[in-house]
């Protein structure tokens, strides 16, 4: 090759790559010449010639020509060649070599360079095969075609060897992508997994020739398309390059293919691995120059981009071009978060689907990274939008570190996408995001400011009405001249809560609906507005024939609808629904809008009925004062009643106090009385006296009874009331009693308990006892807990008071009596047997009940539980 025609490109690739200089060589087993140089001036030339002579740079050339591979080095320490590193690409079957003299080239700078060495390569030369394939019917050549390029390939291998049918496929990652074909159409764009197939993970692996018979174990692993069922044999031939494997040719007959074509095959497919290598080389950059290029179209169109509609029709173009799908899906978050819009091409419409957030599986996915999924039937991570499709890649479109939405590619081939196009889809998705955030933000800036115009509108227009229908009316011709809607309506519901009456409609649908409306009256359990309705909940649906609930009206068949609900606290007072007969009519900005005119609605409707009823209620007590008065006399005479009542009450426990503890010592006084009459004498002048003190012991023990008798009349008054005010009543009560018996007490109150319905003071004498009993378990000293909760139980609130000591604790064989009356383990110190007999009393009246947990020498634990609700 002339001196002058490997020069000619140097100069551009030198600026295109950013190297510092480059030069052709050509070595032999001794020497290494310069032919020709780009950038080497004449001091320069001078180095790398010392350079070249140095040890050990020779082989390494000479190495590096042999197997066809690129090689760098640093420059030696001491050596100055205007540059950092040098790059060593050979020219297969030859002896030459470009070396460049660089810093770190770029992935595709290194493509470049080694694709300007292969271009250069002569046609024909001796490159080992045998004579008779060393004819010039086939040239070592670029063709932009890779399809036509990897066809001539075979049909060149036909000139030499007969088959009857094959393919040409080149590797990507861990699959085959067939290129080109004979008599074998249906293989074209496969994509074959190499790890699935154990005959293609031998050939791949041994990067040897292989050859299989119907006879064969490995003849079920064939890749076949259907065209080779009458075949008697098939080839496998590995194109390597070096010790790396870039594709692979599989050939199949007919007839049994003789022996001296297996040699002819096994040098044909080393002579045609360079060119194949040439054309997937250039293929490469040339899609990637043609990317770069579409990068650049991206940001000149995106950035021109009159709204956020265009920007998206515009990259969808650019992306078809780009990955040839037209298989493209964009999902975009709201800025709740909430719900997303779904964007993709239909037969070049851009249609958009709305839906929840959560369980959205692109989504997902992204959020754990980019995923690219190259045999979808095998990987169930994600489920494809188009039909057919065998695989995906989905990257994230992340703003400010926060993931926005994804952008997805699907494919009806398996292994579509590349690594290059993962990483190229990235860049993309980066300056996507922030431009689609961008005219969010500005979109939603300006329906902001719309709605709020609307919003004003509606407040100043409705203020001070006090007429539902008019109220609704007004609010609805409002919305139907601020928004472009078919059909809107507003509904209150009835006085008896079963139908949703139409109090304002407007639209350009409203005649057919009014009409419609003739014959049925919305029920407030059917139909989406039903639905809302009884939930409360917002509905933006914009397919309505995929919602269960929609209910069409005669005449009018919508596509999309919008209901949301009019609340006051928990009760909803009817519905706003807007529908259109376009499907993906709506956005969730006019969600947001119409719930916001809601919100202002319901108020207006509340104050307009609470006016009304006010001039009733006006009315109605001019008519009740003198009733009032009336009966201010009778309050009077109740409340003396309600004094009385409680002075009772408290004579009551006075007396139930004074019983307690005089019973007894009469009890004392009468038994040692009757003991020493039983043993007088009839005739001793002191007995008359002692039989006056038993009388009068029996009267003050009849006067006791009474009092206690008289003490349990008292009626239970239960109220509402917070259970934890009941134990510090208690605990301030007994504060000293406590302090003076050595106990230390630790309370434990729940924070917002429900208040329970009780007598408050029966509960307190309650708490009394328990308390004294463990006092008396606690003799010398010990930890009183007294704590609070509430719980559900079968089915009901029930709140509970514990009190727990560590005293000596309750037999096991006493804890099923403790309720009797009169049983006491305290006969010694006076003990009645009635605390908790009382106690148990008054906590059944209450409606609860006490459990009783103790183990002797650990102390009691006493649980009451009370109901928060009256039971009926």
């Amino acid at each position: 090759m002339a001196e002058d025609h490997l020069g000619m490109p140097l100069e551009e690739i030198v600026q295109l790559t950013e190297a510092r200089w480059a030069a052709w060589l050509v070595c032999s087993l001794s020497t290494v010449n310069i032919l020709h140089s780009q950038g080497v001036d004449r001091r320069l030339h001078e180095r790398l010639a010392i350079f070249l002579e140095r040890k050990g740079v020779l082989p390494w050339i000479v190495d590096a020509s042999q197997i066809g591979q690129i090689r760098t080095r640093a420059v030696p320490a001491g050596m100055d060649l205007d540059c950092e590193r040098l790059y060593l690409f050979p020219v297969p079957g030859t002896e030459r070599c470009l070396l460049v003299g660089a810093g770190d080239l770029a992935k595709i700078a290194r493509k470049t360079w080694q694709l300007v060495a292969y271009s250069s390569r002569i046609p024909g030369g001796a490159d080992g095969l045998s004579p008779d394939l060393e004819s010039s019917d086939f040239q070592s050549s670029i063709i932009p075609d890779i399809h036509l390029a990897f066809e001539h390939v075979l049909r060149y291998i036909g000139r030499h060897v007969h088959f009857d049918g094959g393919w040409l496929a080149i590797l990507r990652g861990d699959y085959l992508e067939v290129k080109a074909h004979v008599s074998n159409p249906k293989s074209l764009d496969q994509s074959i997994s190499i790890e699935a197939n154990p005959f293609l993970h031998k050939v791949i692996h041994s990067q040897t020739v292989h050859a299989i018979t119907p006879e064969s174990s490995e003849w079920k692993h064939r890749p076949a398309f259907g065209d080779e069922s009458a075949s008697k044999g098939w080839c496998a031939l590995p194109l390597v390059i070096g010790q790396r494997l870039i594709g692979l040719i599989m050939l199949w007959w007919k007839n049994p293919l003789p022996v001296q074509d297996w040699e002819i095959l096994t040098q044909l497919a080393v002579r045609v691995a360079p060119m194949v290598e040439e054309n997937v080389t250039f293929s490469s950059l040339t899609d990637h120059l043609r990317r770069l290029a579409l990068l650049n179209d991206f940001v000149l169109a995106a950035s021109s981009a009159p709204d956020l509609q265009h920007l998206i029709q515009r990259v969808f173009g650019l992306l078809k071009r780009a990955f040839s799908t037209e298989y493209i899906n964009l999902y975009l978050l709201t800025s709740n978060g909430k719900s997303f819009e779904h964007y993709r091409d239909d037969e070049g419409r851009l249609v958009l689907h709305t839906g929840p957030a959560e369980g959205q599986q692109a989504l997902d996915l992204v959020k754990r990274g980019i995923t690219r999924i190259q045999d979808l039937a095998a990987d169930r991570r994600y489920t494809p939008v188009t039909l057919g499709a065998k695989s995906a890649l989905v990257v994230p479109l992340k703003y400010r570190q926060q993931i926005v939405g994804a952008l997805g590619l699907e494919s009806t081939r398996q292994a579509a996408f590349s690594l290059y196009d993962e990483h190229l889809l990235v860049v993309i998705a980066s300056h996507l995001s922030g431009l689609i955030e961008n005219g969010r933000l500005r979109q939603e800036a300006e329906a902001r400011a719309h709605n709020l115009e609307f919003l004003h509108q509606v407040v100043q227009r409705v203020i001070g009405l006090i007429d539902e229908n008019k109220i609704a009316q007004v609010a609805i011709e409002l919305t139907i001249q601020n928004f472009d809607y078919e059909l809107a309506g507003l509904m209150l519901v009835s006085e008896d809560r079963k139908v949703l009456r139409v109090a304002g409609i407007g639209g350009s649908a409203e005649g057919k609906v009014r009409e419609a409306l003739r014959s049925v009256m919305p029920d407030v359990k059917t139909g989406i507005t039903g639905k809302v309705f009884s939930n409360g909940k917002s509905i933006l649906s914009n397919d309505v024939s995929q919602n269960l609930h929609y209910q069409p009206l005669r005449g009018w068949d919508a596509g999309s609808e919008i209901c949301v609900a009019l609340k006051e606290g928990g009760e909803v007072l009817g519905v706003i629904d807007v529908e259109s007969r376009k499907k993906n009519a709506f956005t969730p900005n006019d969600l947001i809008v119409l719930e916001a005119l809601a919100g202002i609605l319901a108020s207006v409707l509340i104050s307009a009925r609470q006016y009304s009823r006010l001039q009733m209620t006006i009315q109605e007590l001019q008519d009740a004062r003198e009733e009032l008065q009336k009966r201010v006399q009778a309050q009077q005479v109740a409340e003396n009643r309600l004094i009385q009542a409680a002075k009772m009450a408290a004579v009551g426990e006075m007396a139930a106090g004074v019983a307690h503890e005089l019973n007894n010592p009469l009890t004392s006084v009468v038994g040692f009385t009757e003991l020493v009459l039983d043993e007088m004498d009839e005739n001793v002048v002191h007995r008359p006296d002692l039989e006056l003190v038993l009388r009068e012991a029996h009267r003050a023990r009849d006067v006791v009874r009474r009092l206690l008798d008289f003490a349990r009349q008292s009626e239970s008054v239960k109220t509402r009331g917070d259970l934890n005010g009941v134990v510090t009543d208690v605990l301030a009560l007994v504060k000293h009693l406590l302090h003076t018996s050595g106990i230390q007490v630790e309370t434990r109150l729940a924070k917002k308990i429900p208040w329970a319905y009780v007598d408050h003071n029966q509960v307190k004498q309650v708490l009394l006892n328990l308390i004294h009993n463990a006092l008396h378990a606690m003799p010398d000293g010990g930890r009183l807990f007294i704590s609070t909760s509430h719980h559900q139980r079968d089915g009901r609130g029930w709140a509970t008071i514990e009190v727990r000591d560590t005293g000596l604790g309750i037999p096991p064989e006493n804890i099923d009596r403790l309720f009797e009356p009169f049983f006491t383990t305290r006969s010694k110190d006076g003990g009645t047997g009635l605390g908790l007999a009382i106690s148990y009393g008054i906590v059944s009246d209450q409606g609860g009940f006490i459990e009783v947990e103790s183990k002797v020498g650990s102390g009691s634990s006493f649980k009451v539980w009370l109901p928060l609700e009256v039971s009926q």
